[in-house]
């Protein structure tokens, strides 16, 4: 099987300390979304954001979301042949955190979907959980979700492990739940 849409860095490595990533509470689609420099300021100007240190994911697409689980989420979703990470608001993030980012497209209705995952040390656990939680949508158990403009957004961190899913509007949690929990096992979370 030929996967396209898969973007990532399967090589393994020493771990690195990643710029914490600056977005605002609501996503919207958007290529500028930028990682933050140590000791900028966020959205609202108060505090430093602490450096996340990342370690290397290695696992390709393929890994991440199985073709199995891809079946089983909707037998009409395949690889993204053109997927830009770019297009997602968080996929670019968990790239330069040195993880992977893979686009799905539905083949009957052209909906288009990323999961993307990274991993950081022990250490930085903490620091990447308050991130999510200041996006907003807080659904507990390391879990949160929102809809923002035409997007709709699930966040999982499991252990080091952090897990992104974007998809369409009408998508809810429950529904993109499945290929979140399809990456937290690819991903070894």
């Amino acid at each position: 099987m030929l996967l396209g849409g898969c973007v990532g860095d399967d090589e393994a490595g020493e771990p690195r300390a990643s710029p914490s990533p600056a977005i605002s509470a609501t996503p919207a689609p958007s290529p500028s979304a930028t990682p933050m420099e140590p000791g900028d300021q966020p959205d609202g100007g108060e505090g430093e954001t602490d450096a996340i240190a990342t370690v290397p994911l290695g696992v390709g697409c393929d890994t991440l979301v199985s073709a199995q689980a891809l079946y089983d989420f909707n037998p009409s979703v395949g690889t993204d042949p053109a997927f830009d990470p770019a297009s997602a608001t968080l996929a670019p993030i968990a790239l330069d955190m040195r993880g992977t980012a893979c686009g799905f497209l539905n083949q009957t209705s052209g909906e288009r979907i990323s999961v993307a995952a990274a991993r950081v040390e022990t250490g930085s656990v903490a620091a990447l959980a308050a991130q999510v939680a200041a996006r907003g949508g807080a659904l507990g158990d390391g879990r949160a979700f929102r809809t923002g403009g035409s997007t709709s957004t699930l966040e999982v961190l499991v252990g080091e492990i952090w897990i992104v899913v974007e998809g369409p509007a009408i998508f809810g949690a429950e529904d993109l739940a499945p290929l979140a929990d399809a990456a937290r096992a690819g991903a070894g979370g």
